[in-house]
């Protein structure tokens, strides 16, 4: 007979914000545990991330592998974007992912980092890797430019 707020735990894990931001930081706890899984050879992965041709200042970027395509990397890439735009990624302990096809999120709000006070809002499709059109191959010796992303509102 409260008036307490009942929260239903599907619905909170439905949200793919939720989701992608738990396996951000699932990524991110891996980095300082030893006997991680074992990455292997990794090339460097840096680029800009732009809304509406100026930088997005703030939030991370994931790069999940494409299983679909190929790629059978278990650990995600992830950078959190500094305020020029700018993210490099890092694969458990090591600068940069492994070689290979990618489907790549974009996240503005993602707990614990750092973030605006009022996060820019982007279209909810390069949040979920099932639905973000931003596919790249990690590949070695890319030109610059490469692993820039563009994302809309």
């Amino acid at each position: 007979m409260g008036t307490g707020v009942h929260i239903q735990p599907a619905g909170l894990w439905a949200r793919p914000q939720v989701l992608l931001a738990s396996l951000f930081l699932s990524s991110l706890l891996a980095v300082g545990c030893p006997g991680g899984s074992g990455v292997g050879k990794v090339v460097p992965v840096s680029g800009k991330v732009m809304l509406d041709n100026k930088p997005l200042t703030a939030g991370a970027v994931t790069f999940v592998p494409d299983a679909a395509k190929g790629n059978k990397t278990r650990a995600t890439a992830t950078g959190l974007i500094k305020e020029d735009g700018t993210y490099q990624l890092t694969t458990e302990t090591k600068q940069g992912a492994p070689p290979g096809p990618y489907k790549v999120t974009v996240q503005t709000m993602v707990p614990g980092a750092q973030m605006a006070a009022n996060p820019v809002q982007i279209n909810a499709k390069y949040t979920n890797p099932d639905s973000t059109p931003l596919l790249i191959e990690v590949k070695e010796n890319a030109p610059a430019g490469t692993y820039d992303l563009q994302v809309s509102r």
